[in-house]
């Protein structure tokens, strides 16, 4: 009875936060925009605004002038709205698009007072239906956990671990229980990496992609690091010295690392 417990209150505890995860489905706003676009920056600043103030609203942005991708999907709502891919930024909403954006007190407006007028249709639907409908976010807390459990055992970790347990097993612990032990921390170590890249790193660059001027600067600073990082492999590559700068560990960590895995493999 004391083992079922914790994993009944696991399980409560999920299915809790997979209810909390659930929200109200509202419209979909789909916005077009292209890199560098002055237009595009100020739709894309009054569309988080919107959002914002209409928490309902979905936007899905697709930038089209370096994705390739974006414009087929581009080209496949403008022949749905019988529109020209003429430039933009373009946006759809409900049964309308607009073209190009000049300011908040004009275009802006007039997207504000149709979204009103969509959600209000909207709603007169859903107590007619008595049904609301519901949805999934793209990023749940569910999700992340999910895939954080698939990659701390996918055949990358998998390769590590067996080299990591041999590793153990010749350093003179042969217990299984010690074996065991060691497999399960670094399974659960990569489970909370992946874990937290998904609710922090990821939800980060969410914030930043939102902020269009430090999201070109961002941009920027990875491609030189890129860069950088590239370079300094080609020089690994041709005139290889263990301990270089950036792509490997430095000497003089070595023995203390050396050190530290042996204390905690003992």
């Amino acid at each position: 009875m004391k083992r079922i417990l914790p994993v009944l209150s696991l399980l409560f505890f999920f299915l809790f936060v997979a209810k909390t995860c659930l929200a109200v489905s509202g419209p979909t706003l789909r916005f077009f925009y292209g890199q560098g676009c002055p237009h595009c920056a100020k739709a894309e600043i009054f569309l988080g605004k919107l959002k914002s103030k209409y928490p309902q609203l979905e936007v899905k942005s697709y930038e089209v002038y370096t994705h390739p991708d974006n414009q087929k999907v581009w080209k496949k709502f403008c022949d749905r709205y019988n529109a020209e891919p003429a430039g933009v930024p373009m946006i759809f909403l409900g049964d309308k698009y607009f073209i190009g954006y000049k300011n908040d007190q004009t275009t802006g407006k007039k997207i504000e007072d149709y979204l009103q007028a969509v959600l209000a249709k909207n709603k007169r639907t859903v107590q007619l239906s008595g049904q609301p409908q519901r949805r999934i976010d793209n990023l749940t807390f569910p999700k992340i956990f999910s895939l954080a459990v698939a990659d701390s055992v996918n055949p990358c970790a998998l390769a590590v671990l067996t080299l990591m347990l041999l590793s153990v097993w010749s350093l003179g612990s042969r217990k299984r229980k010690d074996i065991l032990l060691a497999g399960l921390f670094f399974s659960f170590s990569v489970f909370v990496m992946y874990l937290f890249y998904g609710l922090v790193i990821i939800k980060f660059f969410q914030l930043i992609r939102a902020l269009t001027i430090m999201r070109l600067y961002l941009y920027k600073i990875l491609g030189l690091a890129a860069i950088i990082l590239g370079i300094l492999n080609l020089k690994d590559f041709i005139h290889y010295q263990p301990g270089g700068f950036l792509t490997e560990m430095p000497m003089f960590l070595r023995p203390k690392m050396q050190k530290f895995f042996f204390k905690a493999a003992s």
